[in-house]
């Protein structure tokens, strides 16, 4: 007899085998993350591209000290996007790789992942009040930046706590069952 019938419940080899992410329907669900993960990295380094396309014009022409401090914040902000990005992809090869849910680490990467957004919404109010120089002949209007607190990030750096409080949860309750099996 198998330990289905005897206990009622399944062995954990059979649990974990149908909890891993990258068998079945679920191994889309991992594949999309993969994807996603690529659209970041190309998204942060055009984003990387742009600043330095900017840092070096700037640079050409002299630079006023708004266009520094402004340079500097959007710098910053794509240094956090970075680091944001790498502990993302960190975590999606977790549940890719190794069906590693709820674990300390996965926990502490959503608790970076947070402070990360929490930092980034704050940066916005670091940025001056600047309009960059457009030529007169060019047909894009300036946009104008300005001092402002990101609710939006400062919504998903929420999130990311909430989850990470979640999946500390969930660990605690694996080594809980996995206790009593």
């Amino acid at each position: 007899m198998d330990c289905k019938a005897l206990c009622g419940v399944e062995p954990q080899e059979k649990q974990m085998e149908r909890l891993m992410p990258v068998k079945g329907r679920n191994g889309i669900l991992v594949w999309v993350l993969y994807g996603m993960c690529a659209l970041l990295v190309v998204g942060v380094a055009m984003n990387a591209w742009e600043l330095l396309r900017l840092v070096t014009s700037a640079f050409v022409r002299g630079l006023t000290f708004m266009e520094e401090r402004y340079l500097l914040v959007s710098g910053l902000n794509i240094v956090l996007d970075a680091i944001a990005l790498i502990v993302f992809i960190a975590f999606v090869l977790s549940v890719g790789r190794r069906a590693e849910f709820f674990s300390r680490a996965q926990t502490a990467r959503l608790m970076v992942l947070g402070g990360i957004d929490a930092l980034g919404a704050v940066t916005g109010l670091l940025i001056p009040a600047y309009v960059p120089p457009v030529d007169a002949s060019a047909a894009v209007l300036a946009v104008a930046a300005a001092p402002e607190l990101d609710l939006a990030s400062l919504m998903l750096s929420v999130t990311f706590f909430a989850l990470a409080g979640t999946f500390e949860y969930g660990r605690i309750l694996q080594q809980d069952s996995d206790g009593i099996l």
